[in-house]
């Protein structure tokens, strides 16, 4: 009998998938390293060649790099406490990072930081420990590393410009956790420390349970940012900044029942959120700022986990 599966994340040509039994399979190969189920999987964008990470219940965490067709061999390991509950490349730029989220009831923030720039080896990553969220990490997902754009005009890219240097490039991280906060960090460049840029907590919204799932909307050349988050109990909320330098901002919340995921379209026009009620809801941001849902999809097996989006001939397709 086939092994649970608990993840399937798509890359290119492959798609692996995450088994109770403790194997992670990409393609016809099978990878073995873990003793116990894999939970959670990540692949790194952008750089050259196939690295895909992958967290197992005992806290363990395995990078995996392909070496030849279907043939893949473990490059590093790493024990975090407690389960692994959730993981996250940044982009390349000027470094990779992996987030990696435990379940343990210190919520540290454990980080994987390159050394040398495609480098290979084991030696090449340096840990980072940060305490985040008591009770343990449930969600994190890093900002994309696109620069804002110098035709950005407006009162807040003023104030921007006036108030503090600029920082466009600065590498974000969005974590949530079980003390039902969600907290953007900004790496400084300088000491390359995690700073608590913004926090939210349950005085700041209708409800009142654990975000189950961030993302940030990928940047399409704008010069602000925005991050969406689904709470166990439905609140959707999206959050803005209108220029780097100024503050987030609560821009708009709504309710889909109890919910489960949500990813965003490669372009960032459409956000997904995976509902109880086997439902996938789809919105759109509208001319004048605000999120109207355009579609909907019954029948979504919940344990399909985060729908996930393609990209084929100029649009985007939603895989479930």
């Amino acid at each position: 009998m086939a092994s649970q599966t608990n993840d399937a994340q798509y890359h290119g040509r492959y798609l692996a998938t995450a088994h109770q039994d403790g194997t992670v399979r990409v393609g016809s190969a099978e990878l073995r390293g873990h003793r116990a189920a894999v939970l959670c999987l990540a692949w790194a964008e952008g750089i050259e060649g196939s690295l895909l990470a992958s967290g197992a219940a005992d806290g363990q965490v395995i990078l995996w790099n392909e070496v030849r067709s279907n043939e893949w061999r473990m490059i590093h390991q790493k024990f975090v406490p407690g389960s692994v509950t959730c993981l996250s490349f940044s982009s390349p730029e000027p470094y990779l990072m992996l987030g990696i989220g435990g379940g343990d009831e210190l919520g540290v923030l454990t980080v994987l930081v390159e050394l040398r720039r495609g480098s290979m080896t084991p030696d090449n990553w340096q840990v980072k420990s940060i305490p985040s969220h008591g009770g343990g990490i449930s969600s994190l997902s890093w900002a994309s590393a696109s620069s804002p754009v110098v035709f950005a005009t407006g009162p807040a890219v003023s104030r921007a410009s006036s108030g503090s240097r600029w920082l466009g490039g600065a590498r974000r991280l969005a974590t949530s956790g079980a003390d039902g906060q969600l907290v953007i960090w900004r790496v400084d460049a300088k000491t390359d420390s995690f700073l608590r840029e913004h926090v939210v907590d349950g005085d700041q919204i209708a409800g009142d349970d654990v975000w189950c799932s961030v993302s940030w909307r990928p940047n399409v050349g704008l010069p602000g940012n925005c991050l969406a988050a689904v709470s166990k109990d439905g609140v959707v909320m999206i959050l803005s900044q209108d220029a780097d330098g100024v503050p987030f901002y609560l821009k708009q919340q709504w309710c889909v029942g109890e919910g489960q995921r949500l990813a965003w379209t490669k372009a960032g026009t459409l956000l997904a959120v995976v509902a109880n009620a086997d439902k996938c809801f789809l919105f759109k941001e509208s001319s004048g700022g605000e999120w109207k849902e355009v579609a909907n999809v019954a029948g979504v097996p919940l344990s399909s986990g985060l729908p996930e989006f393609s990209s084929a001939h100029g649009s985007d397709f939603l895989e479930l």
